[in-house]
Order: structure tokens, then C-alpha cells, then sequence
């Protein structure tokens, strides 16, 4: 059976297809286009799905691999019209090679990826929630301990500091077994 996936029929016009599956927003989620996953799941061994171009299976290289992995277990051929390229379980070593080489791309896009999230991160452009954690010196930890000896509620000295109680008492008790551990020596 002929199956299409289209934006249009314009790029099928000469393929005679037995059912066609018009998608009017691909720019989703691959996961959440009912089009697409209805198509998926109505394809059985043997058939042949075309494609319009590949951009409409997945925005990502990841996505995109992911899905046609997906199509070819199921023992069916897939062409995409517009990059003129055919996958199936019986391929080509050119059409297996180009499929291992999106495989390739897949990684390497999800490692580059990473990459950027962890250098804006570190760069402090990750607008995610802000940390409250920030590290003080030893010298100020221990004025602190002065001052809790004194008689200051450790609420009143969290709060010099801009953080939570539970956290402030981490950090004194860090710092007392550090201390400790000096004395002991």
C-alpha cells in the first residue's frame, strides 16, 4: 500500500498513493502531531511511505532519525520526494551509509547541544531558578561562629547572609568538623 504524508499534493502529484495523511502543522512535537502518529501506526509491513521532505518528520536530526528508525522496523520503505532518498530494512550500502551518517549527526547535535547549555550555565545566561548557594569564606563562617557564641540567634546571622537556616546550619557544621579536625591534628 502507498501511503502519503503531506503538506500538500503538489509534490505527490505523480505518485498513486492508496491513503494520504495531510499534516497542517508540522512544527511540533513529532510525539504530539496526531497526523503523524495515526499515519505511524497505520502502516504494516510492506508498505511504502512518502514524504514530502524530510523537515516534516522532525525538527531535530535526533527527532527526525528517532522516527524513521522507527518506520523501517516496521519493515516499511520510506522516500522522501524532495531529498530523493529511500530507507528501508533492505537498503542500499549508500542509503545505509546516509542513514548511519544521520545516526552520526543525531549525536553529534545532542552533544553540541549539551555543550550550549552548559556554557550558558556556566555564563550565567540559564534563566532557570536562581541559586540561592553561594559560598562564603572560612574568615566570615567564623566571625559568624563568634557571633552565635555571643548570644545571636543563627536566624538573625542567616538572614546577614541572605540564606536559609537549614543551609546556614550546613555550613557551620562543615565548619566546625573542619575546625575540629585542625585541632585534632
Amino acid at each position: 500500500m502507498n501511503t502519503g504524508y503531506v503538506i500538500n499534493n503538489e509534490q505527490l502529484a505523480g505518485v498513486a498513493l492508496d491513503k494520504i495523511f495531510m499534516e497542517i502543522d508540522y512544527d511540533r512535537n513529532p510525539m504530539q502531531r496526531d497526523v503523524l502518529q495515526e499515519c505511524i501506526k497505520d502502516l504494516k509491513s510492506g508498505d511504502t511511505l512518502w514524504v514530502e521532505a524530510m523537515e516534516m518528520l522532525g525538527q531535530s536530526i535526533i527527532a527526525l532519525n528517532k522516527i524513521i528508525h522507527s518506520i523501517i522496523k516496521k519493515g516499511v520503505k520510506i522516500c522522501f520526494i524532495k531529498e530523493k532518498i529511500n530507507f528501508s530494512d533492505q537498503d542500499t550500502p549508500i542509503n545505509q551509509n546516509t542513514l548511519q551518517f544521520l545516526n552520526h549527526m543525531a549525536v553529534f547535535e545532542k552533544r553540541m547541544a549539551e555543550k550550549q547549555l552548559r556554557r550558558i550555565a556556566k555564563d550565567g545566561c540559564y534563566r532557570g531558578r536562581p541559586s540561592k548557594r553561594h559560598r562564603v569564606s572560612n574568615q566570615v563562617l567564623d566571625a559568624a561562629i563568634v557571633d552565635i557564641n555571643r548570644g545571636k540567634e543563627k536566624t538573625e546571622v542567616a538572614k546577614e547572609f541572605n540564606i536559609s537556616r537549614p543551609a546556614f546550619d550546613r555550613w557551620l557544621r562543615e565548619r566546625k568538623e573542619e575546625l575540629t579536625k585542625i585541632v585534632t591534628l
